[in-house]
């Protein structure tokens, strides 16, 4: 499955960010890392992980 840019914000919470979580997904660091939504938009993943990445959506705002 693609991650199109669309998919990609619907993955965002509401803060207006992603988590790290959600970003390991696609087997990328943010950190030190300039490109890293380049890295992953456009690209072919399993369903399953695009899947996962959604629904972290806001998890990590429930640990606080």
């Amino acid at each position: 499955m693609i991650l199109t840019k669309e998919i990609f914000e619907q993955g965002k919470s509401k803060n207006g960010s992603w988590s790290d979580d959600q970003i390991k997904c696609f087997g990328v660091e943010r950190k030190n890392n300039q490109g890293w939504k380049d890295q992953i938009i456009g690209k072919d993943f399993p369903p399953e992980t695009i899947e996962t990445f959604l629904a972290l959506k806001d998890q990590h705002l429930k640990q606080k």
